[in-house]
């Protein structure tokens, strides 16, 4: 239960909202970028966050879930 779980679970039941699951999954997928600056990593993470928030499938996704769509961070 709670934060082993997977975000999209966690979603679902309201323990995170959808900011929240959105900075985990790019979390966990530039776990791997550790090696990069700072700022390019931030970048990266910035820049997926927002391609992310556009997908439409995601956005979907996340609606079933949630009943609401991401949020675009820099609209």
């Amino acid at each position: 239960n709670g934060a082993a779980d997977p975000p999209l679970a966690r979603l679902e039941r309201g323990e995170i909202d959808v900011a929240q699951y959105l900075d985990l999954r790019v979390q966990a997928a530039t776990s791997h970028l550790g090696h990069l600056p700072p700022d390019d990593l931030e970048f990266v993470r910035r820049t997926l966050r927002a391609e992310l928030s556009r997908d439409p499938a995601l956005t979907e996704l996340v609606r079933r879930a949630c009943g609401s769509a991401p949020v675009d961070p820099e609209p």
